[in-house]
């Protein structure tokens, strides 16, 4: 339920005016991060493991810190879902 009034800067108000049912009104939506399942694309996963099965640090991969925390996260999820082994890397024939 929006408020009985809006408040403008400098105004003055009563703090009864400003009760918990009018607060959600006031605060700013948050953009929300449009979720991407990366986990179940093994084959591109598999690009940025080793041989051996460990995730490639930041250096080998060029990847910036946000983007190489996504890439580990959606790797240790494909992994802990069975998807991707933990010991070795998947390979396909071409």
């Amino acid at each position: 339920m929006p408020p009985k009034r809006l408040f403008k800067p400098y105004q003055t108000y009563d703090p009864t005016e400003l009760n918990q049912q009018n607060a959600a009104f006031y605060q700013k939506a948050k953009a929300k991060e449009p979720k991407v399942d990366i986990f179940e694309n093994v084959r591109l996963l598999s690009h940025f493991v080793t041989e051996m099965g460990h995730i490639k640090p930041r250096t080998e991969t060029g990847l910036g810190i946000v983007n190489q925390k996504r890439l580990s996260k959606a790797i240790k999820r494909a992994q802990a879902m069975g998807l991707m082994p933990y010991t070795y890397k998947l390979t396909w024939p071409n």
